[in-house]
């Protein structure tokens, strides 16, 4: 039975790094299955199953929201870095069978993380490549802030157009025209434009870039592991950095600009004046679902929130808290369960009200918040059980909505709790929840 692990791969600072969704013993998915989850995560994503070949340890497939790829680096790293920590791999390297073939992913423990060094193929450049006119229409800029180093489509593995810009502050600064930006790419059959500045930092030259893929299903990508190869081979091969024989380095920042800083470092092994071997370097950690992830993996979509009956907010946010009213179990604009507990209605049904109670409160808690990814923690729930005289079970009902909110949160969802029965409730109502959680910082 597959199962779906989240990883952040390439993180220079807490908050960034590339999310990659990797759903291991995934032989029982169809291409369909995986392009529908990919959909699902608006991830590139990874899916390992058997090998097919007797020269690979693992099948690696990659998709992007619109369409499968034929490599992801990010995906791959993540991947044998969740092989290695589910101790479903014990040597190194680790050979994917990818549709380019077999792939060798030599990986070693520092410090408790997994460190992987992705091995990528033999450099091709192209020159037929768009004008400057062109970039600077899909980009959005003067024509003068692109320099006047060679423009080249590169591969070690997916072509990518190279651009080299002025400075970092126009790399930081770009706003494309994505239209636009997509039809070059069709044009000039490229999987994306990755424009690069050099900056100096502590004696050392850094490649700040950006990577805007052609529809992949979102505009950005915070770290991209082939881009990097190919900007170390483009970089190498025209010896625009200091090149001996051996492994040549470079460091390349990514996605500070979208609020997700990330590092990659790719290199280019050099015999004889050529380039005989690339590898793309990084680490991967695994996380818990994130809760807007967990949402989707759940197929449940939240309402919009309620709007209050009476002369109250739906919820307050005070510093790093947020309280939410007091919610019924509500479908649309009408209460789906009403009635006593213990008369009226069974206690699955009251489990059933208090889950659709807390639904509305995450709605309220995601309004406050912009996200529910922003949740530290559930601090509390408190239930209110419409129930007869003679019922006791409200911890039980109460349980729909402390279940749910741990299936969404993990072990954030864990709170304290009160389960209290009462005579009545607004509208009849079976049950009424609210909640208090803590944001991030």
């Amino acid at each position: 039975m597959h199962e779906t692990i989240h990883t952040i791969v390439f993180e220079e600072k807490k908050g960034g790094g590339n999310p990659c969704p990797v759903t291991i013993h995934a032989d029982d998915l169809s291409p369909a299955d995986m392009q529908e989850m990919t959909k699902r995560f608006g991830q590139e994503s990874a899916f390992l199953s058997s090998p097919t070949r007797e020269d690979c340890d693992v099948r690696s497939r990659y998709y992007v929201p619109e369409h499968e790829m034929g490599m992801c680096v990010h995906a791959t790293v993540g991947s044998a870095m969740v092989l290695a920590e589910k101790g479903l791999v014990k040597k190194s390297p680790i050979v994917f069978e990818t549709p380019f073939g077999p792939v060798p992913v030599e990986w070693e423990r520092k410090n408790g993380v997994i460190e992987a060094a992705v091995s990528q193929f033999l450099p091709k450049f192209r020159t037929d490549v768009p004008t400057r006119e062109e970039i600077a229409k899909a980009l959005r800029i003067p024509a003068e802030q692109i320099l006047d180093g060679p423009i080249e489509t590169v591969a070690t593995s997916r072509f990518k157009l190279i651009i080299p810009l002025a400075s970092k502050e126009v790399i930081y600064s770009l706003e494309p025209d994505y239209e636009y930006l997509w039809e070059v790419c069709d044009k000039y059959d490229v999987s994306g434009f990755y424009p690069y500045a050099v900056q100096e930092e502590n004696g050392s030259p850094v490649f700040y870039a950006r990577q805007f893929p052609q529809r992949a299903g979102y505009p950005e990508d915070p770290a991209t592991g082939v881009a990097a190869s190919a900007l170390s081979a483009y970089l190498t091969a025209h010896r625009l950095i200091p090149v001996s024989e051996g492994w040549n380095a470079i460091t390349v920042k990514q996605g500070e600009a979208m609020g997700k800083p990330s590092v990659i470092g790719a290199d280019c092994f050099v015999e004889n004046g050529e380039i005989t071997r690339t590898r793309v370097r990084g680490s991967a950690y695994i996380v818990p679902t994130p809760p807007e992830m967990r949402l989707k993996e759940l197929g449940i979509t939240l309402p919009p929130a309620n709007t209050p009956i009476g002369s109250y907010v739906p919820g307050v946010r005070s510093g790093n808290l947020i309280f939410t009213s007091g919610q019924t179990p509500k479908e649309g604009n009408a209460l789906k369960y009403t009635g006593k507990l213990g008369k009226d209605l069974t206690v699955e049904e009251g489990k059933d009200a208090a889950r659709l109670c807390a639904l509305s409160c995450l709605a309220i808690i995601r309004d406050l918040a912009g996200s529910l990814d922003r949740v530290k923690r559930v601090v509390k729930l408190t239930g209110f059980v419409n129930s007869d005289p003679s019922f006791t079970a409200q911890p039980k009902v109460v349980d729909g909505a402390s279940d749910f909110i741990k299936e969404v949160f993990g072990e954030a969802g864990a709170h304290a709790r009160a389960a209290v029965g009462m005579a009545s409730l607004p509208g009849d109502a079976a049950c009424e929840v609210e909640m208090i959680v803590e944001l991030e910082s």
